[in-house]
């Protein structure tokens, strides 16, 4: 099956893709990696780095044609500004997918919601029929997308399961400050930080592992359960207390500090499992002991790589910290240039104050930032070195001049940086939608090369198949002949190949209907199947049932003395040849197998009429005037199909070379006509000699003519 998992690269997510993944399924998944990670992963799939609100979703669905489809994707929000910020993307994604799934006809839509719905529940165990109280705001967002959920199953039909999970745990869990996140509280407890816990300990979750929750989804996914609400639980209710006397090595820290509880955290949880359990037959495979131990060991290989990190960028340091230090660096130069006396701050020649060029080059190369302060600095110069000159903060503030001269400071400082600031958010702006382009671009890309492989793997699927109509037609090319004999080689090929059979024969039937003489036989193993040249029909009366009947003949009893399957080759409604198929698979024995070797029959016919009809527009042309004597071109044609056989399918073959030349082929073709076979062949050739082709014979068969022949005054040579 082709799933797709919304949300796929997370804590729960990642171990439902693993799971489908191991049973060998195809898995799909949608994640804007914004809570995610690709380490997750761990198994064989295809991402789509886009959000699930994202209009281009459709072209995904349109592509694979999802049989399931199982929505994870959604967050924790531990504040309010987290929850309004997105509930509404998350609803908005939901709806998005149901629409797809609905115009795209997915088989099984699963929304994964939570045991939070239930709020502080008035029976424990809770089953799926309790009233829906949610307290917190995660609860109260899963209660409307259950809604949600609902009415699309009412009005379009949609297959909907929801799945509410308790309280799961387990390694990849993210760190939060949730009330269920366990990992937040192993890691604390392994890093020695005080670990605050809401409540006095007696609070209770139904805690499952992650593992056994990702089965039950499985599960859930792949059987056909009536029941549309499913707790996936282990129906245990565990405090607080106790979890943290089973975490490893919690015993040994002193720092546990219980507080206050809000009013919107569920106090007591326990999730009844039964129908999870009677629909599916899932059983948890992890103890909470078990479970806590196999996330411990994860957050140790956790923070021993987290410790092998560096704990920051010098680069990125370096870089922040550099238009700050080139500005100091500046104000620097210039001030010891002022106070050492190399030249005032304002060059009297060029009528330039060397603070308009500091302020305006920082403005230039960092913005508006950098220039205030500049700025700042370049007006702390100008006015210390004005009060030690002689001046005073009178003669400063009221002497237009310079307050003036400061005025310009700030007005350069100002225009230098709005420009650059301007200039660089217009390369930003044109940055981010060069980025928007090229994700889409890349998105449209990989739908695109998608479709080739998918188109490929078709293509290759139709070619390659051993009974798809492309590998029908392959090898019914072989056909396309006008030569008889050739046709009569490659219909027994074609059978072979297509019915997988041990042995083909084809016969001909005599004009009378009362012999079968073999015109060409091929097998898989030449001396396993023993094949007469000759049938009397009567004798068989599975012959007699397909000469008379003009139908195929079907060995259902499979009795091993008669042929798996026979089918008359009919030209004007009459029988002019058969094919029998030996030693095919009993798995094979069925109505599919007969049509397709009816079909390949009815293709055989039409190529050996089609070669019929142009050989008797050719007789004249091909033989001797007033005989059947092949001319030497058409003799060798048929000479040298004949080899063919002998070498491909061991079939047996006599040249007889009539002793004496003659020029009256007509008086020669009356005396040896009667004494032949109707599928031995008569020809002419180049030494001038006339030559008798005997074709399915044996070495007696060959004595017997040459015997006949000599007793008619005809002397023949075997070459």
């Amino acid at each position: 099956m082709k799933v797709l998992i919304t949300g796929g690269c997370g804590f729960i997510g990642s171990h439902v893709a693993e799971r489908f993944a191991k049973e060998g399924h195809s898995v799909y998944i949608i994640d804007n990696l914004s809570t995610g990670k690709l380490d997750n992963l761990h198994c064989k799939y295809k991402l789509y780095n886009i959000n699930i609100a994202d209009k281009r979703c459709s072209e995904i669905f349109r592509l694979h044609n999802f049989d399931i489809v199982i929505n994870l994707a959604g967050k924790i929000y531990v504040n309010e500004s987290d929850y309004y910020l997105g509930s509404e993307t998350d609803l908005l994604g939901l709806v998005n997918m149901l629409t797809l799934a609905n115009r795209f006809k997915v088989k099984k839509f699963i929304f994964i919601s939570s045991g939070e719905v239930y709020g502080n529940a008035q029976t424990l165990p809770t089953t799926e029929a309790a009233k829906l109280k949610p307290l917190s705001d995660y609860g109260i967002n899963k209660v409307l997308g259950e809604a949600y959920c609902r009415n699309w199953q009412n009005f379009y039909n949609l297959d909907i399961a929801i799945v509410r999970l308790a309280a799961v745990y387990g390694p990849r869990q993210r760190i939060h400050p949730g009330r269920f996140a366990v990992v937040s509280l192993i890691k604390a407890i392994m890093t020695d930080q005080e670990v605050i816990v809401s409540g006095n300990g007696s609070e209770t979750a139904d805690y499952i592992y992650v593992e056994d929750a990702a089965f039950a989804i499985y599960q859930i996914a792949s059987k056909n359960i009536a029941d549309k609400i499913i707790n996936v639980s282990t129906s245990t209710e565990t405090s607080m207390a106790v979890l943290l006397k089973k975490m490893p090595f919690c015993q040994q820290t002193k720092q546990i500090r219980f507080g206050e509880i809000s009013d919107r955290v569920v106090r007591r949880a326990r999730l009844d499992n039964t129908l999870l359990c009677q629909n599916t037959g899932w059983q948890p495979k992890y103890t909470l002991e078990q479970g806590l131990a196999q996330t411990y060991e994860w957050c140790n290989n956790e923070l021993d790589s987290e410790a092998n990190k560096p704990e920051f960028s010098i680069r990125k340091a370096f870089s922040a910290a550099l238009p700050y230090v080139e500005n100091l660096g500046l104000f620097a130069l210039v001030t010891a240039f002022t106070l050492g006396g190399y030249f005032s701050l304002i060059d009297t020649r060029l009528g330039i104050d060397y603070n308009y060029i500091y302020i305006a080059l920082l403005g230039f190369l960092y913005g508006k930032r950098q220039s205030m302060i500049a700025t700042f600095l370049a007006s702390l110069l100008f006015t210390s070195g004005f009060l030690m000159r002689g001046g005073d903060w009178v003669a400063l503030l009221y002497q237009s001049q310079y307050l003036v001269h400061l005025a310009t400071y700030l007005c350069i400082g100002i225009v230098t940086g709005y420009a650059i600031d301007n200039k660089n958010r217009i390369i930003d702006d044109t940055a981010h939608e060069l980025s928007r382009l090229k994700d889409r671009y890349e998105f449209l890309e990989k739908i695109h090369l998608e479709v080739n492989d998918i188109k490929d793997g078709l293509y290759g699927q139709i070619i390659n198949s051993d009974d798809s109509i492309g590998r029908i037609y392959s090898i019914v090319r072989k056909l396309d002949s006008l030569e008889i004999e050739k046709i009569f080689t490659a219909a027994t090929e074609i059978v072979r190949d297509i019915m997988k059979a041990e042995m083909v024969a084809l016969y001909t039937v005599n004009k009378y209907e009362t012999y079968l003489r073999l015109k060409t036989r091929v097998s898989m193993e030449a001396h396993k199947y023993y094949c007469t040249n000759s049938l009397k029909i009567e004798q068989h009366s599975y012959l007699n049932t397909v000469i008379t009947n003009k139908c195929n003949f079907i060995n259902k009893e499979l009795d091993p003395n008669l042929p798996a399957m026979v089918a008359p080759i009919i030209h004007e409604d009459q029988v002019i040849a058969i094919v029998e198929i030996h030693g095919l698979a009993f798995e094979s024995f069925t109505l599919y197998h007969e049509n397709l070797f009816r079909i390949i029959i009815l293709l055989i016919t039409d190529a050996l009429i089609k070669a019929y009809l142009y050989d008797q527009s050719q007789f004249d042309k091909k033989q001797i005037t007033n005989t059947q004597i092949l001319i030497p071109a058409e003799f060798n044609k048929v000479l040298t199909e004949i080899e063919t056989r002998r070498e491909l399918f061991d079939q047996s073959m006599a040249l007889l070379k009539i002793a004496e030349k003659t020029s009256d082929y007509e008086v020669l073709y009356q005396k040896i006509s009667a004494l032949l076979r109707a599928e031995d062949y008569v020809g002419l050739k180049d030494d001038g000699y006339v030559y008798i082709l005997l074709v399915n014979t044996t070495k007696e068969g060959v004595a017997i003519v040459q015997d006949r022949l000599q007793k008619n005054g005809i002397t023949t040579i075997q070459v």
